[in-house]
């Protein structure tokens, strides 16, 4: 399965920044085609939303924060007609397996808001596609538990619908903090609790996950110790993610050296058989 990110101005005739014109969707095109061939489900994962649904880079604009809710009505709409126009372009494409609405939306975005996104999106893709799988994401609501908040209460009325959790320990300052031997403990005890609460009522999907860790938790390891233990962290994770209804490893290859995040350099170096 592979995951491929698109910015909502890949399904726009609108201009990128000035000299380079929109060709994003043909590259879009091209790796549909090729997973067509290699016989691989792609998920579809809008991953920015005009004003960005959380003000980080990879959203396609980084800002102080989301500004995505600020004109609701327009963005609500401009989302859900990018949404509505991936469905219907590879409907017809076998190895579209699923769509993820958006990614990331930030956890302060106020809960009716999302829960208004999420119905219509729902709604919407469901008039073109009814069988596509719909990806939502915990926003970031999940990691506190709070499985009956932040999916809609309409959610009985939804099917094939999976919620989608991105687990990284790199970010704040306790995970930070960690010794090898407690980034594990994290994940046996803390992530498979909440894997298992969040399974008993939905179709569970970890969209992200990584072996990115602060650098100083390497401090004084010998460089055969930090590779047995990549090993070891990387699977895991696996194993425990497998008690939810899929992984996606964050990512293939990526553009400065490894720090855990490019499965390619990881296979490459040996840290994975």
């Amino acid at each position: 399965m592979v995951r491929i990110p698109v910015g909502y101005w890949s399904t726009k005739n609108e201009t990128q920044a000035a000299p380079h014109p929109n060709i994003s969707i043909e590259f879009l095109d091209k790796a549909i085609d090729a997973c067509e061939k290699l016989n691989l489900a792609v998920i579809i994962d809008l991953h920015g939303a005009k004003d960005s649904q959380n003000g980080w880079d990879h959203s396609g604009w980084s800002r102080d924060t989301q500004h995505w809710t600020d004109k609701w009505d327009e963005n609500l709409q401009n989302t859900i007609d990018s949404l509505v126009f991936l469905t219907a372009r590879y409907k017809k494409n076998k190895c579209f397996f699923g769509i993820e609405i958006l990614n990331e939306p930030l956890s302060t975005i106020p809960l009716d808001k999302l829960s208004q996104f999420y119905s219509k999106a729902y709604k919407s893709i469901r008039e073109i596609n009814k069988e596509i799988l719909i990806i939502m994401s915990d926003s970031f609501r999940a990691h506190a538990l709070e499985a009956e908040t932040f999916i809609p209460k309409t959610s009985r009325n939804f099917y094939r619908v999976m919620v989608d959790i991105h687990n990284y320990q790199c970010f704040n300052d306790e995970d930070k903090q960690l010794t090898t031997e407690g980034h594990l403990g994290k994940v046996t005890n803390e992530w498979q609790n909440m894997i298992s609460v969040l399974s008993k009522n939905y179709l569970v999907v970890i969209g992200e996950w990584s072996l990115g860790l602060e650098w100083k938790t390497f401090l004084g390891m010998q460089q055969s110790d930090i590779q047995e233990f990549k090993r070891i962290f990387f699977q895991t994770q696996k194993n425990i993610f497998e008690g939810g209804d899929g992984s996606v490893f964050w990512t293939w290859r990526i553009d400065y050296s490894n720090l855990g995040w490019s499965l390619e350099q990881l296979y490459k170096d040996g840290y994975i058989d």
